[in-house]
């Protein structure tokens, strides 16, 4: 299974990628904004700069409450860290 990103416009979708090894498939398509809204800048340039990670996940951090403020302050975590 993969996902692509697409635009959906006046009855038609069209994918701002192209699937990999796949010449037919069955899809379902989700839509993420109501039709009211138009799509981020960087969703509709086909020239758009690539995100760093960090960009990317940007929204991620912070989301996972592990109760662990920073693995760093247990030692045990960093035992044997950086050598061979």
């Amino acid at each position: 299974m993969q996902a692509i990103k697409g635009i959906y416009r006046n009855g038609q979708i069209e994918l701002l990628e192209t699937p990999k090894e796949i010449k037919q498939a069955r899809v379902i398509v989700t839509f993420l904004e109501s039709e009211n809204e138009t799509p981020a800048p960087d969703e509709t340039n086909d020239q758009a700069q690539p995100k760093s990670f960090a960009e990317a996940a940007a929204h991620l951090i912070g989301s996972v409450k592990s109760g662990v403020g920073d693995l760093s302050t247990n030692k045990k975590h960093l035992e044997g860290f950086g050598r061979d």
